[in-house]
């Protein structure tokens, strides 16, 4: 186990909606080696000073963030984020797990996000991302994110082909309340109140099994819960 958290990254990314915290990451292919960089711009320093030039008062404005890697596009790959000549239409959610998940990576809560094609005949064809952090509607800009911390109970659920209006649970065990909760298909919907988030489903009518994920977000951490339903 590492002492720190260098090493080959994860990163992981989920649209952002209304300045909250995206909750349904995908991974960003390969990323080209010693390309994944934060940095953060030191907020501006204001000063009140006196007739004589000393200094009455000080405060910083917040520090600002960024975030860059570069991919690389190997055969039949897509771009992770649709574009329009490199920009890109609405906020994304960003985030980072170091090769040792048990160290702690970051996220960022809310990014505006561009990208550049590039080529050479080293290496062929990579996009690189840019993330400028943004305020979000609540919380932190940049905030620690440790992937194998959250735990949740049950880790999956399963339904009959009947519809269930009344739901079952799943908890999380986490510090703090679980913060957000989705479902990536329409058939089951999700709520959520204090550390408990309750699925329910609509009828299938297809004698195919179906499946939906789940995702939960607590203490900036995010889980994925297989749902399954059986065929009528």
């Amino acid at each position: 186990m590492a002492k720190v958290s260098w090493g080959k990254p994860i990163v992981e990314i989920a649209p952002s909606t209304s300045g909250a915290p995206g909750t349904v990451f995908t991974a960003l292919p390969e990323i080209v080696e010693n390309t994944a960089l934060l940095t953060t711009t030191k907020g501006e320093k204001l000063e009140a000073k006196g007739e004589g030039g000393e200094v009455i008062d000080s405060k910083y404005k917040a520090n600002s963030y960024m975030f860059e890697c570069e991919v690389y596009v190997k055969k039949g790959d897509s771009k992770p984020i649709e574009d329009t000549d490199g920009v890109i239409v609405g906020d994304y959610t960003v985030r980072l797990t170091p090769e040792d998940d048990t160290q702690a990576g970051w996220i960022i809560a809310v990014a505006r996000v561009s990208v550049e094609e590039t080529w050479s005949s080293a290496i062929g064809k990579k996009w690189k991302y840019t993330f400028d952090a943004l305020k979000p509607a609540t919380g932190k800009m940049l905030d620690d994110y440790t992937k194998s911390a959250l735990v949740v109970d049950p880790v999956s659920l399963s339904f009959t082909a009947a519809a269930d209006t009344v739901g079952k649970t799943i908890t999380a065990t986490s510090t703090g309340d679980v913060t957000a909760a989705s479902s990536d298909e329409d058939w089951a919907t999700v709520t959520y109140a204090g550390k408990v988030v309750t699925v329910k489903v609509e009828a299938n009518l297809n004698t195919d099994a179906r499946t939906a994920n789940v995702s939960i977000t607590a203490d900036n951490k995010t889980v994925n819960v297989v749902v399954t339903q059986e065929g009528a």
